[in-house]
Order: C-alpha cells, then sequence, then structure tokens
C-alpha cells in the first residue's frame, strides 16, 4: 500500500503555486553497509494534484494500493496506474524511486 503522508506547496515555471501529495510505501528492513545491522525505513516520492490545501489535509492517511521502489538509472519515478504512465519527481534524492498502484483504471 501507498500512503499519502502529506502535502507541500511548490511553484511551476509562471510562479503559479499548486499543491504536490507526498506517497510514502510501505515499511521495509534494509541492511546497513556500515554496520550490518538491518533498519526499518519507507520511501517517498510525490506527485503534483489540482487539490486545495483543505483537500490535501482531508487526504493525509488515505491508502492507495501499490508500492513505491527503487529503480537504478532513472533520474525520476514512474507512477504506474492502468494504461496510464506519469513521471514524478523524487522526495529521497539518494535513490530514483518508482511507484507502482494497482486495481485503478488508466484513461
Amino acid at each position: 500500500m501507498v500512503t499519502i503522508v502529506d502535502f507541500v506547496k511548490r511553484k511551476n515555471s509562471e510562479g503559479e503555486e499548486f499543491n504536490a501529495l507526498i506517497l510514502q510505501g510501505g515499511i521495509e528492513l534494509v541492511k546497513s553497509r556500515e554496520t550490518g545491522r538491518y533498519y526499518a525505513t519507507a520511501k517517498k516520492t510525490s506527485i503534483t494534484s489540482t487539490f486545495d490545501d483543505a483537500m490535501c489535509q482531508s487526504l493525509i492517511g488515505t491508502q492507495i494500493p501499490g508500492s513505491v521502489q527503487h529503480s537504478a538509472g532513472l533520474r525520476m519515478a514512474i507512477l504506474i496506474c492502468g494504461r496510464c504512465t506519469i513521471s514524478l519527481p523524487v522526495v529521497q534524492k539518494a535513490h530514483t524511486l518508482i511507484l507502482f498502484l494497482t486495481g485503478i483504471q488508466g484513461h
């Protein structure tokens, strides 16, 4: 599952503000390269929206079927929903992530 955990204000190239939803995947256990011990983490990405602040705030906690995954070699996260493929900016700069949403009909 992917959870909407926050939203942020951004500006487009014309300086107009819009809201982006912050999406977080499920918990993962990752082995530390330095210590060899495991720690819990979750990957994040964002997607632009046309929602106002109140709507974005009300969506926090909403879960969507899917996952956020790492993909070597790509510079953007990819949202896959049905037949649609959408490039997304990456929130965690150290990794490139892919967001897979399942059970959503594409256009």
